[in-house]
């Protein structure tokens, strides 16, 4: 639901700030999504306080877009944590002076407000209606690595200006390269049982690509005779095969388009527009990188730890109904791979039109 001042009773009046508290509050739900928040925590944790090569990045982009402001903050639930930033000296802002950040989350896309004064969701925001009087943002947001936005990459100006294609290009290169950092810094995620969040994930991705019109791949990926080797070397050995097979697969798979979790004890990979032999090619180089740990397996008829991968690609309609399937499928894959003989990739080639 969307508030804006026009809505109100003939004659209402409201105060400015409880009124963009008000707006934030029925505009942006997402930013309140428990799931999206936990990524947030995780990911301030990993980059700590105010970080120096954040703070060349924005410089950098400040001068390649001409931009007095550069922005790069998480978007937590009641305030803005800025981890980077050019010609801004605050470290931190509230809710109601990040209400353009909190805007481009919710929407998950890049946002592009060109007077702000004639818009009523930020027209009565502090940084509008003072210091250092916005006269236009264009963010992008910047996603942790289960697909949640838990923050924005921005640029400010205090006039209007003009915002091309080849600017949002930019804007969006850097914050992939954000977002590479982050997912070499940040945990995948633990929990096993996170069935929603991966479902979520899963569904958000299938939407994008259906009105992309680009495929997108599923790689399942399992530890072969891992209860073998629990029983052979015991569980805290265990505990850091999965870590280390968790290392290879964030290595192999770190591009803005690839998201790494776990679903049901396994990884899995999300991969939007890959096609299924593109995505098989991915997935044999992520098995090679884990033989080539050589971590020794003696209960395993390869002597060392090794993994088995499922891979299936469909091109995304608006059914959801397809994307339950298309995760079905790559399970089904990972099974043949392990009953051909496990350390195998295995993908069914489907014809895709």
């Amino acid at each position: 639901m969307v508030l804006y001042e026009s809505d109100a009773p003939q004659g209402f009046r409201i105060d400015a700030e409880l009124w963009a508290r008000l707006n934030m509050h029925s505009n942006h739900t997402e930013i309140l999504d428990p799931a999206r928040l936990h990524a947030v925590e995780s990911v301030a944790r990993q980059l700590g306080n105010f970080n120096e090569s954040f703070e060349g990045s924005t410089r950098t982009l400040a001068s390649l877009l001409e931009a007095p402001i550069v922005v790069f903050a998480l978007v937590d639930q009641d305030k803005q944590i800025i981890q980077g930033a050019y010609g801004l000296p605050m470290r931190e802002t509230s809710a109601t002076e990040g209400v353009f950040c909190r805007a481009c989350v919710a929407q998950d896309d890049l946002l592009v407000v060109s007077d702000p004064m004639k818009d009523e969701r930020f027209a009565h925001s502090p940084f509008v209606t003072g210091a250092p009087h916005l006269r236009f943002y264009a963010g992008v947001p910047v996603h942790a690595p289960n697909g949640k936005a838990v923050g924005t990459l921005c640029i400010v100006d205090t006039k209007a200006r003009e915002f091309t294609e080849e600017h949002a290009s930019i804007l969006r290169w850097f914050r992939d390269n954000l977002e590479k950092i982050i997912s070499f810094r940040t945990p995948l995620v633990q929990n096993e049982d996170n069935r929603d969040d991966f479902e979520r994930v899963l569904h958000q991705k299938w939407r994008c690509a259906a009105a992309a019109r680009k495929p997108i791949s599923v790689l399942m990926i399992e530890l072969d005779y891992l209860e073998a080797y629990n029983d052979q070397y015991e569980q805290p050995a265990g505990d850091y095969v999965s870590k280390a097979t968790a290392a290879v697969i964030k290595t192999c798979f770190r591009r803005s388009n690839e998201i790494v979790t776990r679903y049901e004890g396994r990884f899995v990979v999300l991969i939007s527009g890959a096609k299924e032999r593109e995505a098989h090619g991915l997935a044999e180089h992520c098995r090679v990188s884990m033989e080539d740990l050589s971590i020794e397996h003696m209960a395993s008829p390869y002597e060392i730890v090794t993994i088995s991968i499922g891979v299936a690609a469909d091109f995304p309609h608006k059914s959801l109904t397809g994307a339950v399937e298309l995760v079905e499928r790559s399970d089904w894959l990972l099974h043949e791979a392990k009953a051909s003989g496990h350390n195998r990739t295995v993908a069914s080639f489907a014809v895709l039109h």
